[in-house]
C-alpha cells in the first residue's frame, strides 16, 4: 500500500481574495479590495510569523503610529510595501517564483493573513554543509551548476551524509526549515510535482535513481 499524500492547491481561484507578492510590494486583488473595503483605509500595519511564513495585514482609516505604512492607490491598483519584510529571505525568495507568487488571503479578526510557500530560501555551498544547523529539518534540493538534481525532505545534514550521496554531482544545497514532518512531506511532493510539470513529467536525476522521496 502506498502512502496518502495531501494535494497542495497550486492556484488561487478568481473569486478568492488574494495578495500578489512581487518585488518590494504587495498587491491586493479586486475581490480582496471589495471584501476588506480597502477604499476606506489609508494606512496598514504588518505582522509576521517567521516560523510558519505568515504575513498579516491590518488596515486602518488613519494612523499616527510611526510603524504603520501608507496604502498606495494607483488607478485600479491597491498596493503596500515594507522594506523590513522584504529583507526576510523567505519573503524575498517568493518574488522570484514565476506564477507562484499569488496567495489566498483569509480574514482572522481585524487581520487579513497570507501564508507563503517554502521556496528553498536558504542557500549554502556543498563544501560548507557543516554550517547547516545540525537540527535543520525541512525540504531541500541539490543543484549542479544551477540545475536541480534532487529534491528531498528530512534532516538536511543527516541526509547529506547518506553514503550513496558522496558520489552524487552537485555544488549547491538550498533548503527551507519546516519542523512538522507531515507538512515537509506535503511540500516535498509539491515541489517534485512542480519540477515534473516544468520538465515534461521527468523527475530530477537522483530522485529518479533513489525514488520519489526520502
Amino acid at each position: 500500500m502506498g502512502e496518502w499524500v495531501k494535494i497542495k492547491k497550486t492556484f488561487v481561484q478568481k473569486d478568492e481574495p488574494s495578495v500578489t507578492v512581487s518585488l518590494n510590494r504587495f498587491s491586493f486583488n479586486a475581490v480582496m479590495k471589495k471584501l476588506a473595503e480597502l477604499d476606506k483605509y489609508t494606512h496598514i500595519s504588518f505582522y509576521v510569523d517567521d516560523e510558519n511564513r505568515r504575513i498579516a495585514f491590518e488596515f486602518k482609516q488613519a494612523s499616527n503610529d510611526e510603524d504603520d505604512y501608507q496604502i498606495i492607490k494607483i488607478k485600479s491598483q491597491t498596493l503596500c510595501s515594507s522594506r523590513e519584510i522584504f529583507k526576510k529571505q523567505w519573503v524575498s525568495k517568493v518574488t522570484e517564483l514565476k506564477g507562484q507568487n499569488v496567495f489566498a488571503a483569509k480574514q482572522e479578526g481585524k487581520k487579513w493573513i497570507i501564508t507563503l510557500c517554502p521556496a528553498f530560501e536558504n542557500q549554502i555551498k556543498r563544501e560548507d554543509v557543516k554550517n547547516i544547523p545540525e537540527d535543520a529539518f525541512g525540504i531541500y534540493r541539490y543543484l549542479d551548476t544551477g540545475r536541480i538534481v534532487y529534491i528531498g525532505k528530512g534532516n538536511i545534514r543527516d541526509r547529506y551524509k547518506s553514503p550513496e550521496r558522496g558520489k552524487w554531482k552537485f555544488d549547491l544545497i538550498e533548503y527551507s526549515i519546516i519542523k512538522d514532518d507531515t507538512k515537509a512531506f506535503e511540500w516535498e511532493n509539491y515541489w517534485i510535482d512542480k519540477y515534473k510539470e516544468e520538465n515534461k513529467g521527468q523527475l530530477p536525476t537522483y530522485n529518479l535513481i533513489s525514488g520519489h522521496s526520502d
